[in-house]
């Protein structure tokens, strides 16, 4: 990325001379969810299903909750978690969390999920 004066770094980099980007964190939930609420969005709602929709902040609410079970069984940045995909707002909590601490869900089956915007 060679321009990322546009992004909104988790952890923000300390440029090296070979790489302006070193040290840099991006992370999927953090773009989809906390930068929603601070923007001044939390109460648009973002996931639906058959069970209705949830705003940012309440999924913001949920994913961070499930991140602190899952950094309290000692998953950390790099591992893998296998996370079987149940169709709805539960399949995409657990994905964002997972990706929320660092790891990587892997596994699972495939169904139905909801629908993110």
């Amino acid at each position: 990325m060679s321009d990322a004066r546009g992004v909104a770094w988790f952890r923000k980099p300390t440029p090296t001379p070979d790489d302006p980007n070193a040290g840099g964190t991006l992370n999927v939930a953090f773009q989809l969810l906390d930068r929603a609420v601070v923007a001044g969005g939390s109460e648009e709602a973002v996931l639906y299903d058959e069970h209705g929709a949830l705003s940012h902040a309440t999924l913001l609410e949920l994913v961070a909750a499930f991140g602190g079970v899952l950094r309290g069984f000692g998953v950390v940045p790099g591992d893998r978690v296998v996370v079987e995909l149940a169709a709805g707002q539960q399949a995409v909590v657990a994905l964002l969390a997972v990706a929320r601490v660092g790891a990587a869900a892997v596994g699972g089956r495939r169904t139905e999920c909801a629908e993110l915007r």
